[in-house]
């Protein structure tokens, strides 16, 4: 394996993350932002908060999620079917945002600082820059002496090379953030050159990597293989077809027109195309599989206790995405033994798919470079096997664990006053 293709050790992900113990000093007392409930973080927090060298406490700047959000690009409401906010302390801060939906002030929380000052935390863990409430954290945090841990998930994009005023604002924005921090986590390769972009040194980064609850995962892709064949009968997925599995919203921006174009070309025969999700896109995609005779079954979107009957049935997942800094749906493929074909500009790539080995990365928009994968996958059950199982084995390293390790690591460093991110000077 290369070292361009593995681009994250993940046996020595950071120089720091093997000098912290849990047994060291007391537990850090730890306040974790977060804008509103989501599924995908829930079990996270409580991995955290249930970590010895953790008091975590969870303060939510809105209650958005617990009673369904209409979601713009899948045009429905989403009412999530999991708990949201079980396992951890938390508290909501009263948002008085007029519109909590979009923008730097959907998020403006006043009494944040008095609810800072009264948890008398040791850190706070930040994940973002782009709100108010961000900042009055920010700030908050310095004047009552308590350490500034960022992280969050941007990754360059390809206009970011050019020299736009837009580009320089939100680059001075987003500099000046992380000058007052005390320490800075990435959470991914694409993550990590963006903040090396600007301005913090490489060697001064924690590792928060991409990642979802593989164990519940993996319990349920063993439960639902007993009824794949079930499943897939009840689709209408004809005996001995290939899947090919699209996840995610259907917008131009994750290009889900590549699969099918790609499907197209490399003859649908033998193939089926599985759409999990929606959007604006749904009736001109479905239409133009009708057209092209292929094979395509429409769930639509599924909540998180669903999602895994799904997964279980296919056999190649296949997001081209233009821009997609840390799709989920990535991770949770591996973790059901799907083979991976990405877009080489997802934050992700090359972190969880390795060329030939975990999976595929294509160039952007290369419908020919798809249809060769799957082809080839189709056309080789040795290989799907093996792939799927070096993606298994992959993406188990991208674990809650790993990043409750990356976040103590951060937290006593800065604790300790050894972190310096940014080559800027200090702002304190």
């Amino acid at each position: 394996m290369s070292n361009a293709a593995n681009e994250l050790d993940m046996d020595n992900t950071s120089p720091h993350s093997e000098n912290v113990q849990a047994s060291e000093g007391s537990p850090i007392r730890l306040a974790i932002l977060a804008m509103h409930p989501v599924p995908y973080h829930s079990t996270l927090y409580r991995s955290i908060c249930d970590a010895p060298a953790f008091e975590g406490k969870v303060i939510y700047l809105d209650t958005m999620g617990l009673k369904g959000i209409y979601e713009k690009e899948f045009g429905t409401k989403i009412e999530w079917d999991i708990p949201l906010l079980e396992g951890f302390d938390h508290e909501f801060v009263p948002n008085h945002a007029r519109n909590n939906e979009s923008g730097a002030f959907s998020r403006f929380n006043p009494g944040l600082p008095a609810v800072l000052k009264r948890g008398q935390f040791d850190a706070i863990l930040i994940q973002g820059y782009s709100i108010v409430s961000f900042w009055i954290a920010l700030f908050s945090a310095r004047r009552l002496g308590i350490k500034v841990i960022w992280r969050g998930e941007v990754t360059l994009k390809p206009s970011d090379a050019s020299s736009g005023l837009r580009r320089q604002v939100r680059d001075a924005v987003v500099r000046a953030f992380l000058r007052r921090c005390d320490a800075v986590m990435y959470t991914c390769a694409g993550n990590k050159d963006f903040l090396t972009h600007q301005g913090v040194r490489g060697e001064a980064l924690y590792p928060f990597l991409c990642a979802v609850d593989n164990d519940r995962l993996r319990a349920e892709h063993k439960k639902n293989a007993l009824q794949s064949a079930q499943i897939r009968q009840e689709l209408g997925i004809p005996d001995g077809n290939i899947v090919v599995l699209f996840c995610g919203r259907l917008t131009p921006r994750k290009r889900p027109f590549d699969v099918l174009e790609a499907i197209r070309k490399t003859g649908s025969s033998g193939l089926s195309f599985v759409i999990m999700g929606d959007g604006p896109l749904r009736q001109e995609l479905l239409d133009s599989a009708s057209n092209h005779n292929i094979h395509t079954v429409f769930l639509g979107f599924m909540n998180q206790s669903k999602i895994s009957r799904y997964y279980t049935i296919a056999d190649i997942f296949c997001l081209p995405s233009e821009y997609d800094p840390s799709p989920k749906a990535l991770n949770e493929a591996m973790n059901f033994l799907l083979v991976p074909i990405v877009s080489e500009t997802i934050g992700t790539a090359r972190d969880l798919v390795v060329n030939g080995d975990t999976g595929f990365q294509v160039p952007l928009g290369d419908t020919d470079a798809i249809a060769a994968r799957i082809a080839e996958l189709r056309g080789d059950a040795g290989m799907r096997q093996r792939m799927a199982e070096r993606a298994l084995e992959r993406v188990a390293h991208f674990s809650f664990a790993s990043n409750v390790a990356g976040l103590e690591a951060a937290c006593r460093a800065a604790l300790k006053g050894h972190t310096t991110p940014s080559r800027s000077a200090n702002a304190r």
